[in-house]
């Protein structure tokens, strides 16, 4: 079309323009419309292929959890019987252990039965007080083991060191009364040693040496004793306690036990090898329609993109050349040309020149 042709045009230059406007903004409209369609199509698909994963995958824990805690409560049950027969066994064992221990070491409990009586008949006859044949006097007054040594220094801590120091705590801020109590306490306390030492071991000194004697003797066969009872429990031969019937059934417990883990094994390969593509198969047959749907709504936008990009750009192209190059950036627009239209219908123009001179402000 050529330029004085344009400017000499009536109103229907302006209205073409105005529906080639339309046409042109009504694609980009589109064409925008199917870009986000696209976009959140995009997402969609990949929410829902993740989403399909996780369920997959949770399935697959599930499914291998239950499998594996269905034979543990098997297995918890066969342990639960082993202990049960370890239990018997070990008490049985332990039955025929005290018997065997009291019978090896009757003749050592008699021995110091006997020894026991023989003291307190000494000490008796010889007048001796009773309470001089305890740990506690020995210890105090004729310490010969670790045990009696232990006890006398123990006694000389409470007694020279813990009773004082809790006087001294409680009066020291009273001197004098402080003094008075301590020196009658450890009066006291070394009174009484020694009254007891006069009345004991300086009267009854044979009897209470052979009492010492008897004693070592007591102790040498509790020594024996524990000996005896550590070495048969230590025995590793346990023929002698008649345990077979439970070490039987322990064999066959640790047979089923040892079967049961087998097949726990076996079924969790087998899931791993088989089931496992069952449940995955089952699962995106199940979801996967919607995912080909969406990518489906996908390839269409894509495709109506690619078409209306090319119709889009053909468009701007002509309606550049067409209108845009002869009416100018402003008034090629929606408003422009609505104002140019308006001019002319009112009469103040003839011609679209005219009618732009008119909104330019120019004279006609």
């Amino acid at each position: 079309m050529a330029e004085n042709n344009v400017f000499q045009s009536g109103p229907e230059y302006l209205l073409s323009a105005q529906e080639a406007l339309r046409v042109l903004e009504a694609d980009k409209s589109k064409l925008e419309e199917n870009r986000a369609n696209e976009k959140r199509t995009k997402k969609m698909i990949t929410a829902e292929e993740k989403s399909i994963q996780e369920e997959i995958d949770n399935t697959l824990k599930r499914r291998k959890e239950e499998l594996a805690v269905s034979y543990d409560k098997q297995m918890d049950a066969v342990h639960s019987k082993v202990r049960e027969v370890q239990a018997k066994r070990d008490r049985r064992k332990e039955k025929y252990v005290s018997a065997r221990v009291a019978e090896e070491t009757a003749e050592l409990k008699e021995m110091n039965r006997r020894l026991g009586i023989e003291m307190k008949t000494m000490f008796k006859q010889e007048q001796v007080p009773p309470f001089c044949a305890s740990s506690f006097y020995f210890g105090l007054f004729m310490p010969q083991r670790i045990g009696d040594f232990f006890r006398l220094v123990s006694m000389m801590l409470i007694m020279l060191v813990a009773l004082p120091g809790a006087v001294y705590v409680g009066l020291c801020s009273r001197p004098l009364l402080l003094t008075v109590v301590l020196t009658l306490l450890l009066t006291a306390e070394f009174g009484i040693y020694f009254f007891v030492f006069n009345i004991t071991k300086l009267q009854h000194k044979e009897a209470l040496t052979e009492a010492g004697k008897i004693r070592n003797q007591i102790h040498a066969n509790q020594k024996q004793m524990k000996a005896v009872r550590n070495s048969i429990a230590k025995d590793k031969d346990e023929s002698v306690y008649d345990l077979s019937k439970y070490d039987a059934r322990l064999a066959e417990l640790e047979q089923e036990a040892n079967y049961i883990a087998a097949q726990k094994q076996s079924a969790l390969t087998e899931f791993e090898q088989s089931s496992k593509n069952l449940v995955i198969n089952e699962i995106q047959n199940r979801r996967q329609p919607k995912v080909a749907e969406l990518k489906n709504v996908r390839q269409q936008c894509e495709s109506a993109i690619h078409e209306l990009e090319q119709k889009v750009k053909q468009e701007s192209l002509e309606y550049t050349q067409s209108y845009e190059k002869y009416l100018g950036a402003n008034l090629s627009k929606a408003q422009g040309l609505a104002d140019l239209v308006a001019i002319m219908a009112d009469g103040s123009a003839d011609t679209v020149g005219d009618a732009i001179a008119v909104y330019k402000g120019e004279s006609r």
